[in-house]
């Protein structure tokens, strides 16, 4: 049936006083139960591979003492201290990072708040940086370059920890954390 001949016949039931709704409520179902279902389909690949960490996981990285001289607007870093993450990662997997997480992110930033311990310096917080001193933003695993494994023995990742501004910086202690995920992009 044509679409013309349906608008005919309804309009003639509308100048008989006929009941519109009755005839137009199976049409309207008809239409909607012959629309084509919409689908979201997810897929992934699962890794048989992995990467162990070679020493202790944990570790504590001391930033050398500097003057509040060397911080005194925002936006400056100093104070940089390496740090190494080192893996032993199965045969196939070509290339690793480590991205970091914390709970003390300054979201703006991208750096580590410090956690408010007494005596605390003002307006500085810690910054990570990858091996070629390019700024890690903490939870963005964009911002961390992965690294090509080593063919055989363990790989290493080289990064940096600084201090940096938020403002003109006051005297005290620094005290922040991050935790990291080892992942093979």
């Amino acid at each position: 049936m044509s679409v013309k001949s349906v608008w005919q016949r309804l309009i003639l039931l509308l100048r008989r006083g006929g009941a519109v709704a009755a005839i137009m409520t199976p049409m309207c179902v008809a239409t909607a139960t012959s629309l084509p279902g919409v689908a979201v389909k997810f897929t992934g690949t699962y890794m048989g591979q992995s990467c162990t960490i070679v020493g202790a996981a944990d570790q504590s990285v001391s930033l050398p003492t500097i003057s509040t001289q060397s911080l005194d607007s925002a936006g400056r870093t100093a104070g940089e201290q390496a740090f190494d993450i080192v893996v032993q990662c199965d045969p196939g997997v070509r290339e690793v990072r480590a991205y970091f997480e914390s709970p003390l992110v300054d979201s703006q930033e991208g750096t580590l708040r410090l956690d408010g311990s007494p005596g605390e310096a003002k307006q500085v917080e810690v910054q990570l940086a990858n091996s070629d001193f390019t700024r890690i933003r903490i939870g963005e695993r964009g911002t961390v370059q992965p690294v090509k494994v080593a063919a055989s023995g363990p790989t290493s990742m080289r990064f940096y920890a600084r201090y940096y501004a938020t403002g003109h910086a006051g005297a005290g202690t620094v005290q922040t954390y991050a935790t990291y995920v080892v992942d093979m992009p």
